[in-house]
């Protein structure tokens, strides 16, 4: 383990953060030290529970979730090289996304229904590729005084103590 870090600790694949901690200047994806370019993120969680709202009306979910939400802030750093690889994801989601929409409406203006098909599955395959590669940290639970957060590389993890609450 690296120098101590106050409230930081690994809960198997989890990463638990006391609420007003901040997290070492170190790859959250490797591990490797960095000197600077860290990134400021707001993330937000509510009880899974809500998701069966959506059953009733999506609408209603979306009022419900923003309602109840919590939120916390949490900065983190990323080396050169998982910082690249985020934005090839960013690049490849926002210019499928963009080239997916404009084969659909050619597509449809052309009555091409072939190309509204391929336009609509390009449209789909580029927001799901985009949210995959540049997911960083996704929240498993916010509380009054903790933060847990999934998407740490088992590096990142290992350098911090047990959580033993």
């Amino acid at each position: 383990m690296t120098a101590a870090v106050k409230g930081c600790w690994r809960d198997g694949k989890i990463l638990v953060i006391a609420r007003e901690s901040a997290l070492p200047h170190r790859c959250i994806k490797c591990n490797a030290p960095v000197a600077e370019g860290t990134k400021v993120r707001n993330v937000y969680w509510h009880h899974p529970a809500l998701y069966l709202l959506i059953l009733l009306q999506v609408l209603i979910y979306a009022l419900v979730a923003v309602l109840v939400r919590k939120k916390a802030r949490i900065t983190f750093s990323l080396c050169a090289e998982h910082r690249g690889k985020y934005w090839k994801g960013l690049a490849v989601g926002w210019i499928g996304t963009l080239a997916g929409i404009g084969v659909t409406i050619h597509g449809v203006t052309g009555d091409q229904v072939w190309t509204t098909v391929e336009g609509s599955v390009l449209l789909l395959v580029s927001v799901v590729i985009g949210i995959g590669w540049t997911r960083l940290l996704s929240p498993q639970r916010i509380d009054e005084d903790y933060v847990r957060l999934r998407g740490c590389g088992r590096a990142f993890l290992d350098s911090l103590p047990d959580y033993s609450r």
